[in-house]
């Protein structure tokens, strides 16, 4: 057998290899004869048909069994002699492919990138160093407050914030159309859940009055049919309601099952500081896998990047039809996975090196402390453990979690660390905008100014 092997670029590779025409010769004289002991033809007891008629009947179909496995068996001789691991399977082409003549076969594939992991000392990692206080419960329970508003109904005209009962219709071009017509809708003024103009056209609206909304879709509206259209939403107004903050007593606590108002708190504190904890894993880990991807970017396999957008496409298409498996998904463009999926498959391989390369184990303890960490929100947790501890692939996926955890350790011990010390909410919600700085000139501006919506 002769194998050579040609690099087409950083992963590919074309193998070519020649099977001699003397064992294919010899492999099919033999499954000629395994043929001719059980065949059955018309005017010939079995096993007694000649082997010239078996050869003419059979040949051509003795002859693609026997090159089917021979080309398999040298494909991986050949692959194990030249050391390359395929990243899946092989495409295989017969450039010669006669009787008497030796087969010639070229195999195009993939290999996995070789990997050295360094430069772990380049990786820098701010890690947040937040103490929970007393002010971030109070904010977490007023924001409890808000969230659990009372409605009472009043006389006086809608305000923003208010909420209104209302029914409406809308209509293009004269006509009612899909979606445009609903009854008893509950909508709290200001909070952006309908088109524009026609919360603030409701606002000074009173119980029984009926206003007419000159507006149009908004030109991007995900509805393109009613993308920029006009329509004319007629509106009536049932009820209008003004929010009424709830006591923070023992009747508050209740809404929530516990039983005191500092049970409440209790519990409140505890829960934030579980996510607190949670949120600081996090920053940290992505900050490791951010800087372990800039300083060991590898090139990546195509096959792999392309079955881990299969992985994502499916996997977003069960989540849109889960509930009800009469919807189903439209076509979702590759390309919206691509970059995320390269992503991920650089990591994987990077962290699976790591891995092997440390040989480090998913220890029994460290799996079922995340299992308990995970199921410790529900309020019958063991079973929910029995759920996942029973599932082969749940399990598989908890394990990798903890061999994850092991390597961002890993890391952190050559990594560069800076504490950054911040507040509780700067570090849950990062994206929310910090208070402008106290000034002269902003102190005493004029509050409609101040309060003027940018």
């Amino acid at each position: 057998m002769k194998v050579t092997t040609d690099k087409e670029n950083t992963l590919g590779r074309t193998l070519t290899l020649s099977i001699p025409a003397a064992d294919i010769d010899k492999k099919v004289d033999a499954e000629i004869q395994k043929i001719s002991k059980t065949v059955r033809l018309p005017g010939f007891r079995p096993g007694k048909v000649p082997l010239k008629v078996v050869k003419q009947r059979f040949s051509d179909m003795a002859r693609n069994d026997v090159l089917g496995q021979l080309i398999q068996d040298h494909l991986f001789e050949a692959l194990k002699k030249e050391k390359l691991n395929p990243v899946d399977t092989p495409e295989i082409d017969l450039t010669t492919n006669e009787p008497g003549k030796d087969l010639e076969i070229t195999a195009k594939f993939e290999v996995f990138p070789e990997i050295t992991i360094k430069d772990l000392n380049k990786i820098n990692v701010e890690k947040p160093v937040v103490a929970l206080v007393d002010k971030d419960v109070d904010s977490m329970l007023e924001t409890l407050q808000k969230q659990h508003v009372d409605w009472k109904k009043t006389d006086k005209a809608a305000k923003d914030g208010d909420r209104v009962m209302i029914d409406y219709e809308g209509r293009i071009d004269g006509n009612t159309f899909e979606g445009g017509t609903s009854s008893n809708v509950p909508l709290v003024l200001g909070s952006k859940s309908m088109i524009d103009g026609f919360e603030s056209g409701l606002v000074g609206i009173k119980q029984d009055q009926t206003r007419k909304l000159n507006l149009a879709f908004p030109k991007d509206y995900h509805a393109k049919d009613f993308a920029g259209k006009k329509v004319i939403f007629s509106v009536t107004a049932h009820e209008v309601q003004q929010s009424e903050l709830p006591k923070l007593d023992k009747a508050f606590a209740e809404r929530f099952g516990a039983d005191s108002l500092s049970k409440l708190r209790e519990e409140t504190k505890a829960s934030m500081q579980k996510e607190l904890e949670q949120q600081l894993k996090s920053r940290v880990k992505n900050q490791v896998m951010d800087g372990l991807l800039k300083t060991n970017a590898l090139a990546v396999p195509a096959a792999l990047i392309g079955n881990e957008i299969k992985r994502m496409q499916a996997k977003m298409a069960e989540q849109f039809s889960q509930g009800n498996q009469q919807v189903k998904m439209p076509e979702i463009p590759a390309d919206m996975f691509k970059e995320e999926a390269f992503r991920r498959v650089n990591l994987g391989l990077l962290i699976n090196h790591l891995i092997e390369e440390n040989k480090l184990v998913a220890s029994e303890s460290k799996v079922q402390e995340l299992i308990t960490e995970m199921t410790s929100v529900y309020d019958n947790p063991q079973e929910i453990i029995n759920y996942i501890t029973s599932d082969k692939q749940r399990m598989a996926d908890i394990k990798y979690t903890v061999l994850e955890e092991q390597v961002v350790d890993l890391i952190l011990k050559s990594a560069t660390l800076k504490d950054k010390r911040m507040g509780f909410s700067e570090l849950m919600n990062p994206e929310a905008p910090k208070p402008a700085a106290k000034t002269k000139k902003s102190k005493a501006a004029p509050k409609k100014v101040a309060s003027k919506k940018q």
